[in-house]
């Protein structure tokens, strides 16, 4: 079928566009002589390679640090356990818990038998960090450093005046009437993004060192200096032990006029990827979120008084009209790629006597031992086409696996500083990196 000679064509011209004329490679060849040979030989283009530079002040190359000392110490345990005890028997409340000898404070740095007990330290990171590991013996030995700076380097961005007022702006009513305050702030970062990128990069080299071989650095920043802090701690660690860059939401951000920010970024590093500690996570949703993560190509329930039943779509969407004491699962199958050599491919035989022959190039996730087990427990399913199955519960699935975008409500609702992590931030790292008894460092 032709289109009628009449018919429009259409195309879309840009009339008030114009360019330079390029000639063909076949007039190319034909004009090549006719040019000078400067003209037609390829001509160099600069190339600007991309590389983190900033003023590096002393404070990046050495770092002056001395000793730190307690201001207050009390074991709560001991202490509430003090206040059960019978007036006559409680002596002393605030009496030394360290286990030390009696004259171990004219003795700093020099006994290591006290007891462990966590600790506020009262000084800036920049002198702590490097305290904690030419003092007190800490390379090495810290699980998670857990980082949260300034995410913008100005006055506006995270001073707080007064700590019943989140409103934080550049007037001369926002300035506190101290002037300690502001002058404290505002040295912290004398030359901008350069002093900020030299105290930063301080404190990631003393943090890789206080770190097991298995530990993590986590920093948490926002959207102005992601893209600074991100080459930094590549520079440091190493991009091979970047683990994952995460996304999560915390609210629109309305007051810009263009495409608003909703969030902030984790960057978390290793000191050694391949050796580095991780739990996976999962996001516990509803009944119906659990169906859904299943093969719903093979969806059945037991009830326990006959035989399975299929899941009907108005089930699947809505299971509270399942029967009360339905039982969802469905099937996985019992193979793995590649065959194998050490007997897992070899036929199975079922408890009535039936031979379930392995699929070629396929072995059996579990040996004949295994398989029998499987049946026993009533967990095996056998396929019409003759492969083996095993049941999968809905209560054995224990979530969506979380994965680096965290968008499920991390919003903090009740705000009493300016800036504030969720809760459940902080819980994920924590249990992503770390086992029950671990170090942790916060060194902001």
């Amino acid at each position: 079928m032709t289109a009628s000679a009449s018919s429009p064509i259409h195309q879309y011209a840009y009339d008030s566009a114009r360019r330079v004329g390029i000639p063909t490679a076949e007039s190319a060849l034909g004009i090549s002589d006719a040019l000078a040979e400067a003209e037609s030989a390829p001509q160099p283009c600069s190339e600007a390679y991309p590389t983190l530079r900033w003023q590096r002040g002393v404070a990046a190359q050495s770092v002056r640090y001395g000793k730190l000392f307690i201001h207050d110490k009390v074991s709560p345990a001991e202490f509430v356990s003090s206040l059960l005890k019978d007036p006559a028997q409680q002596g002393n409340w605030f009496h030394d818990f360290n286990n030390l000898p009696p004259n171990a404070h004219f003795e700093p740095y020099e006994h290591r038998d006290g007891n462990w007990n966590n600790r506020l330290i009262k000084s800036a990171a920049q002198r702590v960090m490097p305290s904690l590991l030419e003092h007190e013996g800490m390379a090495g030995q810290v699980d998670l450093i857990y980082m949260d700076p300034p995410y913008n380097i100005n006055f506006r961005s995270n001073f707080q005046g007064l700590v019943d007022d989140t409103n934080a702006g550049d007037g001369w009513q926002d300035i506190p009437l101290d002037v300690r305050h502001t002058k404290v702030f505002r040295d912290s970062y004398r030359n901008g993004v350069h002093t900020y990128l030299d105290q930063l990069r301080s404190q990631l080299l003393h943090g890789r060192e206080l770190l097991k071989e298995s530990g993590s650095f986590v920093m948490q920043i926002g959207p102005d200096n992601l893209h600074y802090v991100g080459v930094l701690m590549s520079e440091v660690f190493g991009h091979e032990n970047h683990v994952a860059t995460i996304p999560y939401t915390t609210g629109v951000n309305y007051s810009t006029r263009m495409l608003p920010e909703i969030g902030n970024w984790l960057i978390w590093f290793a000191k050694d990827k391949a050796q580095a500690k991780y739990h996976q996570l999962y996001a516990i949703g509803s009944r119906a979120d659990t169906i859904a993560l299943m093969n719903q190509f093979y969806l059945r329930y037991e009830t326990g008084d006959g035989e399975p039943q299929r899941l009907t779509r108005e089930q699947i969407s809505d299971p509270n009209l399942l029967p009360e004491n339905a039982r969802v699962y469905d099937i996985r199958p019992l193979t793995s790629q590649h065959e194998s050599s050490t007997g897992r491919s070899e036929p199975y035989v079922s408890l009535d006597g039936n031979v379930y022959p392995c699929p070629s190039t396929l072995h059996w996730r579990v040996d004949g031992h295994g398989l029998r087990k499987i049946e026993q427990m009533s967990r095996m399913a056998f396929g019409s086409n003759g492969q083996l199955y095993w049941k999968r519960y809905e209560d054995e699935i224990p979530g969506r696996s979380l994965y680096a975008l965290w968008n499920d409500g991390s919003r903090v609702r009740d705000k009493r500083y300016i800036v504030e992590t969720p809760a459940r931030v902080l819980e994920r790292i924590l249990l992503m990196t770390t086992d029950p008894g671990d170090l942790v460092l916060d060194p902001t």
